[in-house]
C-alpha cells in the first residue's frame, strides 16, 4: 500500500491565484476554469500555498513583459 504523507505540487501554472495580490497591470482577469481545477485539487488534498502563507501581503512576480508592462506571479508551489 502506497502512503503519501507529504505532497508538493509545483510548476508554471500560467494562472494567477489572486488578482489583487499576484498581478499588476493588464486586464484584471483570471483563467476561471483552470483556477477552479487548481482550487479543487488544493481543497481535496488539503494543500496550501506555503509562500503566500508566509508572505501574505508581499508582491513578487515570475513573469514580466516590457510592453505592455504587466507583472504576474504564475509559478507557485502547493504543499501539505
Amino acid at each position: 500500500m502506497f502512503r503519501c504523507e507529504e505532497i508538493i505540487l509545483g510548476g508554471d501554472f500560467n494562472l494567477v491565484m489572486d488578482v489583487k495580490k499576484d498581478k499588476r497591470g493588464g486586464k484584471a482577469t483570471i483563467h476561471k476554469n483552470s483556477l477552479k481545477v487548481i482550487q479543487i485539487i488544493r481543497d481535496n488534498l488539503d494543500l496550501t500555498n506555503i509562500w503566500r502563507d508566509l508572505n501574505p501581503d508581499r508582491r513578487r512576480y515570475t513573469w514580466r513583459p516590457n510592453k505592455p508592462e504587466i507583472h504576474c506571479w504564475l509559478d507557485f508551489f502547493l504543499y501539505v
